[in-house]
């Protein structure tokens, strides 16, 4: 009786992953659709002390996306945006920037799960040893 059963699941299990398969050999072939996170964000940068404002904007340059980013206060010069990667939620990238407190440039990865005009995640830096909690929405018109 173990083995019918252990024979059952297994048969269901590979049942399964061979109807999955497909749809996962399909998603992987798409192109990405940046359109969720195309345009201006304003970010809030939750540095324990105190928070930081940034814009962000990610924007279609001829054959690739690309952005920038800087404070809103422009004490810190616009940084271009690096290797940037979007899977549909998670946009990922990485920026250099001059960075307190010396102002010597580092570099910053940053993750954000994006919603419908909305993003959350974290921001860090390997050099300095630091991550922030990272929130975003779209500016008001």
């Amino acid at each position: 009786m173990k083995i019918k059963r252990l024979v059952s699941v297994v048969t269901v299990i590979f049942f399964l992953f061979i109807l999955s398969t497909p749809i996962r050999a399909s998603r992987a072939g798409q192109a990405t659709d940046w359109t969720k996170v195309l345009g201006a964000w304003d970010l809030v940068i939750d540095g324990g002390d105190g928070y930081f404002y940034l814009a962000m904007t990610v924007e279609r340059l001829e054959d690739k996306i690309g952005g920038k980013i800087t404070d809103k206060s422009g004490m810190i010069p616009e940084s271009a945006l690096e290797n940037l990667e979007f899977d549909g939620e998670t946009l990922k990238f990485s920026i250099t920037a001059a960075s307190p407190p010396d102002g010597l440039s580092k570099i910053w990865t940053a993750e954000f799960k994006v919603g419908t005009g909305n993003l959350e995640g974290w921001i860090s830096s390997q050099d300095l040893g630091i991550s922030a909690w990272v929130t975003g929405s779209r500016p008001e018109k």
